[in-house]
């Protein structure tokens, strides 16, 4: 099943994005979400 979409302009792969949060908190947690199948991720700006 294809769950991709696009979202003001951007291509994502499915819907499932990390919001801003601890999971976030660095770039090794990052990738780590995105190897587990995570479209995305919202980081803190400083």
């Amino acid at each position: 099943m294809n769950l991709s979409i696009d979202y003001l302009g951007k291509h994502f792969e499915n819907p499932f994005v990390l919001a801003s949060a601890p999971p976030t908190a660095d770039a090794e947690m990052i990738t780590r979400a995105f190897e587990a199948g995570w479209a995305g991720a919202v980081i803190k700006t400083l």
